[in-house]
């Protein structure tokens, strides 16, 4: 009951909230800029045209054999775990998803930015969502509380998405997994050498 008195109470401060607000969306903004922009990992092209009579380079780990082919567009070998994005025509080193949202490919180098993104992101639609509902516990206009009802329920939707992504891929770092590698050989137990250690 304290905590909802000091959520109305610092709405009642209409500065203090939109000083908050600004701050998240900067923040988020600023991660969301800098996971458009950097580089997912691009592995370089072979400028030589692919002539290799090996179609395939064999990866034993963990007791499990993992094929890496051999990439006709970049002219290379692909390290396990790695793709070619039709989207970006490149090939990225230790792919995790090509992202429609950001537009660029989440590999090794960029993984971080893309997790503390969504992290931030998940904050401010948390932010959000508290600031519908004191929006409708402070108004008595119907008009307000319409409004704020339905940001509300737009707010709980997308932060339960969000979160659900959030949760997701904390438990790939933890296994140490990709979702490419997760997708395409289904790997479901604790996998060393991708995508575990990034954030560190």
């Amino acid at each position: 009951m304290k905590f909802i008195v000091a959520l109305v109470l610092v709405y009642h401060s209409h500065s203090v909230l939109r000083i908050i607000e600004s701050v998240l969306f900067t923040i988020t903004i600023i991660q969301c800029t800098v996971c458009i922009f950097s580089s997912p990992g691009i592995i370089p092209r072979n400028n030589i045209k692919c002539q290799y009579k090996i179609k395939n380079k064999v990866t034993v780990l963990r007791g499990r054999v993992f094929k890496s082919k051999i990439c006709r567009t970049c002219g290379i070998f692909r390290p396990l775990g790695s793709m070619h994005c039709k989207r970006c025509n490149i090939c990225v080193n230790h792919i995790d998803h090509h992202c429609n949202w950001i537009g660029n490919c989440i590999g090794i180098q960029n993984y971080r930015y893309f997790y503390f993104f969504i992290n931030g992101l998940n904050v401010y639609l948390l932010f959000g969502l508290i600031a519908s509902i004191c929006m409708i516990v402070l108004n008595d206009k119907t008009v307000y509380i319409v409004f704020s009802g339905f940001m509300t329920v737009v707010n709980v939707v997308m932060f339960l998405f969000v979160c659900g992504l959030v949760i997701k891929h904390f438990y790939l770092i933890y296994i140490g997994c990709s979702t490419y590698m997760r997708i395409k050989y289904k790997i479901y137990f604790y996998f060393t050498g991708n995508l575990r250690g990034t954030l560190r």
